[in-house]
């Protein structure tokens, strides 16, 4: 397993627990007007995260896979930017961030952080072997499972208000929602 890996490994479930407790669970942030950005930030970096454990899982063998790993990692830490700078109007009417919450967005970030310098050594050295389906299935199973569930949870939410606003408007007939 490559040093990045492993360290993506040890931070997964850090991000596991902010997004299924804080985000859909106590918060339902895919519920929430003011929450879009901030939600749209939690997509784009659930999505980072699927397709750079793919990567690794695929192994790193060539410079365009190289390429779309820091293209990727870049993706994540900018997503991660906005997403800060959006939390605050975000959760303003919540009463902001739980100290919980602040402590996995730290250590998230921190490892997160790790991973991309990880990496960034790591890659002097290509290619970098695929590791054994049994060592990235649970992160990349978990990885997907997780990003369809909010994907359809915050559809569904989106769906609902765009429903809603017909109906209020009187701009679908009656008997047809």
């Amino acid at each position: 397993m490559s040093a990045t890996l492993a360290v993506i490994s040890a931070i997964a479930p850090i991000g596991a627990i902010d997004v299924v407790y804080y985000h859909l669970y106590k918060f339902r942030l895919y519920e929430r007007e003011e929450s879009v950005g901030e939600e749209v930030t939690h997509l784009v970096r659930q999505g980072a995260y699927v397709a750079i454990v793919a990567l690794l899982a695929g192994g790193i063998r060539d410079a365009a896979t190289d390429a779309a790993m820091l293209v990727l990692l870049a993706i994540d830490f900018t997503s991660s930017l906005v997403d800060v700078s959006l939390e605050h109007r975000s959760r303003e009417s919540l009463g902001g961030l739980p100290r919980g919450e602040y402590v996995l967005h730290f250590l998230g970030t921190f490892g997160a952080a790790v991973a991309a310098a990880t990496y960034v050594f790591e890659r002097r050295s290509l290619p970098i072997a695929a590791p054994p389906g049994w060592q990235v299935a649970s992160l990349l199973g978990g990885g997907v499972v997780l990003l369809a569930i909010e994907i359809a949870l915050f559809a569904r939410a989106r769906l609902a208000r765009v429903r809603l606003g017909f109906r209020c408007c009187g701009a679908l007939p009656s008997g047809r929602a």
